[in-house]
């Protein structure tokens, strides 16, 4: 069982990419946040991991967030 004491406090921009997944979330007319709004969200962070990391494949991270966008 997880404890109080367990608890790691998030960093800022976690506590950001969770309240954007909060509002796409609800911007989509859901009642829950999904793996797909975290993601949608983890994307709007330009100098984040996600972004670096799909830019380092190539990819243009904007067109990857409007793309999974269209199926939330």
């Amino acid at each position: 069982m997880i404890t109080e004491k367990d608890f790691v406090p998030y960093t800022p921009r976690a506590k950001r990419v969770f309240a954007k997944s909060q509002q796409v979330a609800r911007d989509n007319g859901f009642t829950y946040v999904g793996a797909e709004h975290i993601l949608v969200a983890l994307l709007s962070e330009p100098d984040g991991p996600v972004p670096l990391l799909l830019r380092e494949c190539g990819l243009v991270p904007d067109v990857f967030r409007r793309r999974i966008t269209e199926f939330v």
